[in-house]
């Protein structure tokens, strides 16, 4: 390989890692936005039986620890599935 298909190479390796950033920045930025707003993602790990006791027993703040340690999901997120599920159990 000569210096300037390296440098090409290099060059596409830093757009692609820019690219490959920029995205995740933007998907991370996008759950942060829906878990603020209260919203849930569709693909989010479905609550526990026991997760779903807690909330019914109003111990909210153990279903938001049981459900981000069990599924690994960050606390606003945790807290927005918690949420949307207390609020629909309690209609």
């Amino acid at each position: 390989m000569n210096f300037r298909e390296a440098s090409s190479v290099r060059r596409m390796l830093s757009d692609m890692s820019s690219l490959v950033s920029d995205m995740s920045i933007k998907h991370i930025l996008s759950n942060a936005q829906h878990a603020i707003m209260g919203e849930v993602d569709k693909n989010s790990p479905p609550l526990s039986e026991e997760e779903k006791n807690l909330i019914k027993d109003k111990k909210i703040i153990p279903a938001i620890k049981s459900y981000r340690e069990r599924t690994g999901m960050d606390l606003m997120s945790s807290k927005a599935v918690v949420d949307h599920y207390r609020d629909y159990v309690q209609a």
